[in-house]
């Protein structure tokens, strides 16, 4: 699985997913993919894509009713998944959740 151009105008305007956004998606749609590549099995998933800082994105509604920030959100499907790998570079180490 990839990010190309089909699935960023999927995102951007699939109702579907009860959320809409264009190529710079909020941290919790990769951690929604994390969630459902980890549902289903996946061994290993990487993440080409540079988290060098954490973002002010809307915040992520849990089932239990409590509000995550979005990079909160995304950091526990990694720990969750156990299986995520970023891409790094030498220069940028991204922030100590991720």
């Amino acid at each position: 699985m990839f990010i190309d151009d089909a699935s960023i105008a999927f995102v951007r305007t699939n109702r579907v997913l009860g959320y809409r956004y264009g190529l710079y998606w909020p941290r919790q749609v990769y951690g929604r993919l994390i969630e459902e590549l980890a549902a289903q099995g996946a061994r290993a998933v990487a993440l080409d894509v540079i988290f060098g800082e954490l973002r002010p994105d809307p915040l992520v509604q849990m089932a239990d009713g409590e509000f995550l920030e979005s990079d909160e959100f995304l950091a526990l499907q990694m720990q969750r998944a156990k299986n995520v790998i970023l891409a790094v570079p030498e220069n940028l180490m991204p922030p100590r959740s991720f």
